[in-house]
């Protein structure tokens, strides 16, 4: 009987078991306490995680900035627009306009207008990526990531030049039954320049305190 006791008390092995002597002697305190890791280090680690997050709010911000920035200028060009057109379909071109993708469609015809120079492109790392002029469905191949997404995205690219079309942004030229040619206009310039003034008043308004 006492021979059962003994074994049935004696951990088996490979087991976990930890005697209670052992146990009580294991300081179970955070690391900082029991002075493994420094306090100053812990504390710096966060400070860094706090500036991190402030960071990450203040692009928020500025994104966010810019895109009613965007809004903005769509609204007081849309607002110049003096043709017959009814509320409705102004109305449609407007909200077409100010979605994200036709900032970038606008951007890129901008970029290859007569209005951008060659050299102010590579100024700052860029080049012109079409031989002039774009097409719709050249800007369509550039904007898809793959050959399946063209036609979507062709369909997208027409919208939006049609749109902007209407405001005097773009030109739309059939170059062939199946070319469409697209010109930024001097409007189009003017609005990016506008946007631009715009987009650094922001800057200078929300503080970039961590860099």
């Amino acid at each position: 009987m006492n021979a059962q006791s003994s074994t049935s008390a004696t951990p088996l092995k490979g087991s976990r078991h930890v005697p209670d002597s052992v146990r009580s002697s294991v300081d179970e305190r955070p690391a900082v306490e029991r002075g493994v890791v420094p306090a100053e280090r812990e504390t710096a680690h966060t400070d860094n995680t706090a500036k991190a997050a402030i960071s990450g709010l203040q692009a928020l911000a500025i994104q966010h900035e810019m895109r009613v920035n965007y809004e903005r200028v769509i609204d007081e060009t849309s607002s110049e627009d003096g043709s017959a057109t009814d509320q409705k379909s102004l109305l449609s071109f407007k909200r077409l306009l100010k979605k994200p993708e036709s900032l970038l469609i606008l951007s890129l015809i901008w970029k290859e207008s007569s209005f951008i120079s060659q050299d102010m492109v590579q100024s700052i790392g860029m080049d012109k990526t079409f031989r002039s002029p774009i097409t719709q469905h050249g800007l369509a191949i550039a904007l898809s990531d793959e050959p399946s997404d063209v036609s979507a995205l062709n369909s997208i690219v027409r919208s939006v030049s049609i749109a902007a079309q209407h405001f005097g942004l773009v030109q739309r030229e059939a170059i062939s039954p199946t070319k469409i040619a697209l010109t930024g206009t001097e409007k189009l310039h003017d609005l990016m320049l506008r946007l631009s003034e715009y987009n650094s008043a922001t800057l200078e308004r929300i503080p970039q305190t961590v860099r």
